[in-house]
């Protein structure tokens, strides 16, 4: 339900007509392409694509990461049977994909899921907040187009916590060298406990734990503090909670409210402060940012200027730099700030669905190609900021340039090169 409303929240938001939600089931005979995958981007998804007019006959599904109710998509051509998508599934019914992770993973099972081994249509679209992760996992025929940009920052609703805390005080939080909200400048006395998404496929929580607490890696009780340690050592400190579905605060104990911390998309963020009127939607339950990107503190490294669409360095003079595409791991090993990120969506190219899925999240990286889709235009533009996130340009070829050749798209393609 949260999925339903929202989108059509966003669509209020962004000045839109219509919304296409997954509660559409498809109608027999209709060629169906299906989306699934990353709890962070199906709002904004849900909106995108039903603004896109698909070619005759074409129904687009967006299946929540935590689809209820039941959305039954019948059979195709290309799927040829009929699937009851739905989180908890009952007799014959399917498991939504839940996450990034899992969404590239039905995503990928296409490839051999048809008659004899061969490639089927059922799932044509993952929604991911992660980057490729190489052909070993991803196999060789994936392509991300990138459409715009998120960050992740930690959130608490502690009374004790300071208004901002750096990257580098972020990972003494998670390797248990910080365990009192006192031992961070600004802080005042109260213990810590660290969350993170209990969802293996979470691409929130991936990120997090590969960009913003390198290094630190979970162990069975406590963490471990991987560097200048003896190998092994476990630390005395609250153990790290897993929690439920990521960016979503309302599953801590309420006893843990004063001391949790807990890694957030600032785009879901954002995009929940409109929702604020409504408690079962808005699931930041009293946070806020306080990690090293925040769209309300300014004594941070880098925040989110909403009314030029674009991440900034606080300079201390009344112009900030906007944050470039660089900045993001794909484009750059080492970025100068971290915490930002790509949001895409992934087709596989060898799927019966491709072109089909293609036309509608992506464009042809080709020198002023007119193939492109309506996301990749420049005409949602204003749909994606609305979701909270950073929509990206035309110009500005990040990294070598091989991302947009398109020239006029405001998508980049990534693939699997290794």
């Amino acid at each position: 339900m949260r999925g339903l409303v929202a989108a059509a929240l966003l669509a209020s938001v962004a000045t839109t007509m219509v919304v296409t939600t997954p509660a559409q089931a498809a109608v027999p005979n209709t060629h169906n392409i299906t989306a699934v995958g990353s709890d962070t981007t199906q709002d904004v998804m849900a909106t995108l694509l039903g603004l896109t007019t698909p070619g005759a006959g074409t129904t687009i599904n967006n299946i929540n990461a935590q689809q209820n109710p039941a959305v039954t998509v019948n059979s195709d051509a290309s799927c040829g049977t009929t699937i009851i998508w739905h989180t908890a599934p009952g007799a014959g019914e399917t498991a939504s994909p839940n996450g990034s992770g899992a969404g590239r993973t039905a995503l990928l099972a296409e490839e051999t899921a048809g008659a004899g081994g061969t490639p089927r249509g059922c799932v044509d679209i993952a929604r991911s907040s992660g980057a490729p992760q190489g052909k070993a996992t991803d196999g060789n025929n994936f392509e991300y187009y990138a459409y715009g940009m998120d960050s992740v920052a930690a959130v608490t609703a502690s009374p004790f916590a300071p208004g901002s805390i750096s990257q580098a005080d972020l990972i003494k939080i998670y390797n248990c060298t910080f365990t009192d909200w006192a031992q961070l400048p600004g802080g005042g006395h109260g213990p810590i406990q660290r969350y993170i998404p209990n969802n293996a496929s979470s691409g929130t929580a991936k990120f997090w734990k590969s960009d913003m607490i390198p290094g630190v890696a979970s162990g069975g009780v406590g963490i471990i503090k991987a560097a200048g340690t003896v190998a092994g050592s476990i630390y005395a400190c609250p153990d790290v909670i897993v929690t439920g579905e990521e960016n979503d605060f309302k599953n801590i104990l309420v006893d843990n409210h004063d001391s949790a911390i807990l890694p957030f998309s600032v785009g879901q963020w954002l995009f929940m402060s409109k929702l604020r009127l409504n408690p079962s939607l808005d699931l930041r339950y009293g946070t806020r940012v306080v990690g090293q990107v925040t769209p309300t503190v300014n004594a941070n490294t880098i925040r989110w200027e909403p009314l030029n669409n674009n991440y900034v360095v606080n300079s201390g003079s009344s112009v900030d730099t906007p944050v470039n595409e660089a900045n993001i791991g794909v484009n750059l090993a080492t970025p100068d700030f971290r915490g930002i990120r790509y949001i895409y969506n992934v087709v596989d190219n060898i799927l019966p669905d491709y072109g089909d899925a293609k036309d509608i999240v992506g464009f042809t990286n080709t020198a002023a190609s007119a193939n492109k889709s309506p996301i990749c235009s420049g005409t949602r533009s204003s749909t994606i900021s609305s979701a909270g996130f950073a929509p990206l340009s035309a110009a500005g070829n990040p990294g070598d340039g091989t991302h947009n050749l398109n020239g006029n798209a405001t998508c980049r393609l990534y693939v699997n090169l290794s």
